[in-house]
């Protein structure tokens, strides 16, 4: 689930300002001091009058931190889960109280965000429905939300949250996506959800017709990246061209323009993935030397070493010299 959990994360850093409109945050939380303990993330709220007046989640605000766990499809959401989760809120409560010159009284406040509401915390949690698809459990000191984004609306200014949906809610989420994001955003999303070919099939009658030109140029640049990266389809698309007479435009169309389309932004994805890890933006010579580790490496290698690599030996590695670092 690396994946998932790195895509779920980093749409919540991506989006997160603009759509609230600068009044919270997402920042990569500090390793809380109890040994290999770390939550998904945290909400700063840097404007909560603001905040308040945003849907439900971000409107739930007690204090200024959440701490957020993020449940993507596959994730357990057991009792095991939720005493993780607890334990890494108690220890960023302890982290905060034990900052110096600080004078923190506050109370941590927990978001656990998931597709569903798990059956069993009905009989060791009292869950009171606050909003739409979000849970106050109790008795706790702190603020503590179950929120299940099967049950939220589909809002543009709830799509980090959105994102955790899970089954048929999690179709036509994409579907609604589809709509909206990028064609990079989409394909990067459908290649990290674990969908087998019946779900996808499933997915496109979630597709509405539709004659909207903006809509109508994503579908097709989402199209083409996906014959560009699936050769399959795309000698399956090919044949069929040829016998509609359409070959020629085929073979410029996919073979020139969109591989080099496809590689840029590839490249640039991974840049932004490097920079989430590490925690900090990647500057133009960082940046640069990304594009060389590709064109030595190729992006599946450079790829799958920031996804497994810890910081210190991604630091190292975007040091180092040679063009062949690996």
């Amino acid at each position: 689930m690396g994946k998932l959990d790195l895509l779920a994360k980093m749409t919540f850093e991506e989006d997160t300002a603009a759509l609230t409109g600068g009044a919270l945050r997402w920042v990569a939380p500090p390793e809380t001091k109890l040994g290999s303990v770390q939550a998904d993330g945290l909400l700063r709220v840097l404007d909560a009058e603001a905040a308040a007046a945003l849907p439900a989640p971000w409107s739930l605000l007690q204090g200024d931190e959440i701490l957020v766990e993020i449940k993507m499809m596959g994730d357990k959401t057991d009792r095991i889960a939720l005493d993780r989760a607890l334990l890494r809120r108690q220890g960023r409560q302890v982290e905060r109280r034990e900052e110096p010159d600080d004078g923190w009284l506050g109370q941590e406040t927990l978001w656990i965000v998931s597709g569903n509401l798990p059956r069993w915390l009905k009989g060791d949690w009292e869950l009171t429905e606050v909003a739409p698809g979000c849970y106050r459990l109790g008795p706790a000191v702190f603020g503590f939300f179950w929120i299940t984004s099967n049950k939220l609306p589909l809002l543009e200014s709830l799509f980090p949250f959105l994102i955790t949906r899970r089954d048929n809610r999690l179709l036509e989420f994409i579907s609604w996506a589809a709509q909206r994001r990028s064609a990079a955003w989409l394909g990067r999303a459908l290649e990290v959800f674990p969908m087998d070919e019946a779900t996808i099939k499933e997915f496109r009658k979630y597709l509405p017709e539709t004659d909207d030109p903006a809509q109508l140029k994503r579908r097709a640049a989402f199209a083409r990246v996906m014959l560009d990266v699936v050769p399959e389809v795309r000698a399956e698309a090919q044949a069929q061209a040829r016998q509609e007479g359409l070959a020629e435009g085929l073979a410029e169309g996919l073979a020139e323009g969109l591989a080099e389309g496809l590689q840029r932004g590839r490249v640039e994805g991974l840049i932004r993935l490097l920079g989430h890890k590490l925690g900090r933006k990647l500057d133009s010579e960082e940046a640069v030397r990304v594009h060389e580790r590709v064109t030595s490496l190729g992006v599946e290698p450079v790829e799958d070493l920031i996804l497994s690599a810890e910081t210190q030996e991604l630091e190292a590695w975007l040091l180092a010299q040679s063009s062949t670092a690996s």
